[in-house]
This record gives structure tokens, C-alpha cells and sequence, in this order.
């Protein structure tokens, strides 16, 4: 089941997004406090829609709606499911196929893809996403400059898929 996010899912959704198998980011020892997780959490919970299987929070996916210039694209800032689970890749597809449900008059989803994050990459373009550009040493990590793929997805005014595109 895939429904809006809810205030009290904090401590599911975070234990996925701070599993260091899905986010290059989480270094290994170095302790987020629950208060600034807290802090992102009533930031962006209101934008967020999750999978569900026996009450338990399998996936989640964050996004902008953007108005004025931007009104007919969507762009997305997480999109994770639990790497242990063998349909992973069915929980990412059905919580992007429930956003464009969700939003049938927007025309693209963009997102950002860090470069060595091979399965994510995969998965996008897979899905359909196409390589639109890239951000050259964009950031640090682990003592390295990172490159980022600049990636979007385009949607048919009825809210079905465009072409299908490698990365």
C-alpha cells in the first residue's frame, strides 16, 4: 500500500535513510542525533508518500512540486526502499507510478543521481529516466570530488510514460 507520509513514520522512514547500504552519505560511527533528524523530518514529511507492507514502512519517496516556471515538472529529492527486500525494485517503481498517478497534469520528474551509485543509476534508467546533463566535482566524499547525473523522466499529458532512454 503506498499513502502519504505521516507525522509519526519519523523513526521508520529515517532508519532507511540513514541505512548506510542505500546512503553513501552515512559515515560509518558518526552518530545523527534524533533532534536533526527531527528538524529535516518537519521539513519535508507533508512531501513525502511511502509503501507499506504489514504495517511496516518498506519504501519512501520525496518530492518538490514546483509552481510558476516549473509548475509542470516534479522533482525528486529521495526515493529509497529497504535493501534487504527482494522487490526492492517493485516498491521504487510502484512509489514513482503513484507520484505521477498523484500528479497527472506534471510533464517531467527530475532528479539527481551521484555518479558511483551504480544501482541507483541502474534502476533509473531502467525505469526510463534520461541523462540530461551533469554537475562536474559537485562535492566531497570520503576525501574525493563526486560528480553528479542530472537525470529527468518525461510524462505524456496523460499522464503515461515518454520514450525510454539509456543513462
Amino acid at each position: 500500500m503506498i499513502r502519504n507520509a505521516r507525522f509519526e513514520d519519523f523513526r521508520q522512514v529515517f532508519e532507511i535513510l540513514l541505512n548506510p547500504k542505500i546512503n553513501d552519505f552515512v559515515e560509518t560511527g558518526k552518530n545523527v542525533s534524533i533532534r536533526e533528524m527531527r528538524i529535516e523530518w518537519q521539513a519535508i514529511w507533508r512531501k513525502m508518500l511511502v509503501a507499506e507492507q504489514n504495517k511496516k514502512i518498506v519504501g519512501a519517496v520525496y518530492y518538490t512540486d514546483h509552481n510558476g516556471k516549473k509548475a509542470h515538472v516534479l522533482e525528486l529529492g529521495t526515493l529509497v526502499a529497504r535493501p534487504q527486500l527482494l522487490q526492492q525494485k517493485a516498491i521504487l517503481e510502484g512509489l514513482l507510478l503513484e507520484l505521477q498517478k498523484r500528479h497527472p497534469k506534471k510533464r517531467k520528474i527530475e532528479t539527481v543521481a551521484v555518479e558511483n551509485h551504480t544501482s541507483m543509476l541502474d534502476f533509473y534508467n531502467g525505469f526510463g529516466f534520461e541523462l540530461e546533463g551533469e554537475r562536474k566535482n559537485s562535492f566531497m566524499q570520503n576525501g574525493r570530488l563526486v560528480n553528479e547525473k542530472l537525470l529527468a523522466y518525461y510524462l505524456k499529458e496523460s499522464g503515461q510514460t515518454g520514450k525510454k532512454a539509456g543513462i
